[in-house]
């Protein structure tokens, strides 16, 4: 058995990771967002887009947030499960893209990452983890 083995914190690290490695792309690109507040409906954004974006740009930060803290992460993971599917679903049918070459992998990664926090939680390295001690 080799040290990481034997390491009993090895699963809160690795959520942990996961938590910071997902976090900042929501903090990053939900405050990105906020530019469609002041945008008047017209071109490619229509009104109900930019009612899409707004949402967004309060949801993703706020997702981000959670995950960054490892605060009510599996609601926050659950949330970001929703919209990387929504992305997901726009960038196949609306935009007709391809899994690969700046398709949508990437929101697969997010997508599929979320979903491991869903299941397992933010691990102990968090508020969660300090509510339940």
């Amino acid at each position: 058995m080799t040290p990481i083995d034997q390491w009993q914190h090895g699963a809160d690290a690795a959520l942990l990771i996961l938590r910071l490695g997902v976090a900042p792309t929501f903090l990053y690109h939900g405050i990105e967002k906020r530019k469609y507040w002041a945008m008047k409906p017209g071109g490619p954004n229509s009104g109900a887009m930019l009612k899409v974006y707004r949402f967004l740009s309060v949801a993703e930060p706020l997702g981000g947030a959670a995950l960054l803290t490892g605060f009510l992460t599996r609601y926050a993971a659950l949330g970001i499960c929703l919209i990387m599917a929504g992305a997901i679903r726009t960038r196949i049918v609306a935009w007709k893209e391809s899994f690969g070459d700046d398709g949508w992998e990437l929101d697969w990664i997010l997508l599929t990452s979320a979903a491991a926090m869903v299941l397992l939680g933010g691990g102990s390295f968090g508020i969660d983890g300090l509510l339940r001690r």
